[in-house]
């Protein structure tokens, strides 16, 4: 097996396997993204190719509206638990405005985006410990309430 074959395995199966504590509901980030690129004309005496791996969850940005509005938000607080690190959000839930979460992969620049329920209160992100893909921690799971 490649070791990004088994990196991305790892993380598959990791959000696959989460649990979300009492009162939260887990968001299911899609674990990779089918893509279409097509190169433009190779420079001279260069080939164009196709990598066989599929874009993977590299990292998360939270937005206050639309993320076409570019109000990204920085979280409120980071554990940094040796067991289970996270990063934390919180909101008004009374807020006219949605949050939106968009999801980037590795290997592209296409990502998804989803607005999360009106009068969500809090937002986290944890990740798996010492772990880290295109510098960004592993995603383990996202919740919110």
């Amino acid at each position: 097996m490649k070791p990004c074959t088994g990196l991305l395995l790892f993380c598959c199966a990791a959000l696959a396997q989460a649990q979300a504590p009492a009162g939260f509901t887990r968001l299911d980030l899609p674990p990779t993204l089918s893509v279409r690129q097509e190169p433009g004309a190779p420079p001279a005496k260069w080939q164009a190719g196709r990598s066989e791996f599929k874009p993977a969850v590299k990292a998360v940005t939270v937005f206050d509206g639309d993320p076409r509005e570019q109000a990204s938000l920085v979280p409120d607080n980071e554990v940094k638990s040796k067991t289970t690190p996270y990063a934390l959000w919180t909101f008004d839930p009374r807020a006219k405005r949605l949050i939106w979460l968009q999801v980037q992969y590795t290997g592209t620049s296409i990502h998804l985006a989803q607005a999360l329920p009106a009068g969500t209160r809090e937002l986290r992100v944890y990740y798996e410990p010492g772990q880290s893909i295109d510098g960004h921690g592993v995603i383990r799971q996202v919740m919110y309430r």
